[in-house]
């Protein structure tokens, strides 16, 4: 179609749509050095331009491995233009898919010294008045009645397995209805002195959650408008190859004979006969 309309940046013939981002050329970069921008064009580039090299170290423990992919790569990019447009985020794919691992990276190593991140982890028995405590244990006092982060700073409080607490009598789950409330009315009440309301400033929400189903519980309407939805997919195949190439080649390569070029025929059996 944009062919067609004799567009003056064409799409890509090679790839998905999805595998291309718009560099505007630098005109969303706002700095007084001009130097570095000043020859760049607009034009369509693929996710993976700029991923990373990835250096293993012997001692690198292989929970602690993260190899970038073309998924990551976007998923990351859309969480950090989400948050630093202060735009709560709800991640949601299956078990497997990555999503704890990519929002912890981000938040632990991606992003600038104003963010301050803190992990929550719901479970069946989380209580409302625990996830409470544990936020407002995060929080300053700013003045009479406001909370928040240290001056300059923003608390993200990632929560993994959103909806994993219980149902009450009622239907609801406690947990969940204290975030809407902040959600809807940016605070909550102070248990401790009955009718003061505590406004919550400069704080933001990340959560992932899987499908429902096997203690996992489907969300209300009223929690789902607040948020913008990022779905994690199972991973493809070129990314699974990506993965274990890269570490199987890292554990061959310190073995004599050349052991490490059966790294990508292992690894391709492996998936396929998986």
């Amino acid at each position: 179609a944009m062919k067609d309309a004799n567009a003056q940046i064409p799409y890509p013939e090679a790839g998905q749509v999805f595998d291309y981002k718009l560099d505007d050329g630098g005109a969303s970069i706002f700095d007084d050095d001009e130097e570095e921008i000043k020859d760049r064009k607009i034009c369509w580039e693929m996710w993976t331009k700029e991923m990373p090299e990835l250096n293993i170290t012997p001692e690198s423990k292989f929970q602690d491995i993260i190899v970038p992919t073309m998924d990551t790569i976007r998923s990351e990019y859309l969480i950090e233009m989400l948050l630093v447009n202060k735009k709560q985020l709800m991640c949601i794919g299956p078990t497997g898919t990555g999503k704890s691992l990519t929002i912890a990276n981000k938040l632990s190593l991606g992003m600038s010294e104003e963010y301050i991140s803190n992990f929550l982890m719901f479970s069946a028995r989380t209580s409302a008045n625990q996830t409470q405590d544990i936020i407002d244990s995060k929080l300053d006092k700013r003045r009479k009645g406001v909370f928040g982060p240290p001056l300059g700073k923003e608390f993200v409080f990632f929560i993994d397995d959103f909806n994993m607490p219980a149902l009450e009598i009622y239907g609801a789950q406690p947990p969940i209805e204290l975030i809407r409330q902040w959600l809807d009315h940016k605070g909550w009440y102070d248990r401790k002195v009955i009718g003061s309301f505590k406004n919550l400033v400069d704080i933001n929400f990340l959560i992932a959650l899987g499908p429902p189903g096997g203690g996992r519980n489907p969300l209300t309407s009223r929690i789902v408008r607040h948020f913008n939805i990022l779905t994690f997919c199972n991973l493809q195949d070129e990314s699974k190859e990506r993965i274990f190439n890269t570490i199987l080649q890292n554990h061959l390569s310190s073995m004599p004979g050349g052991g490490h070029n059966l790294s990508l025929g292992v690894t391709k059996a492996t998936i396929k006969v998986y």
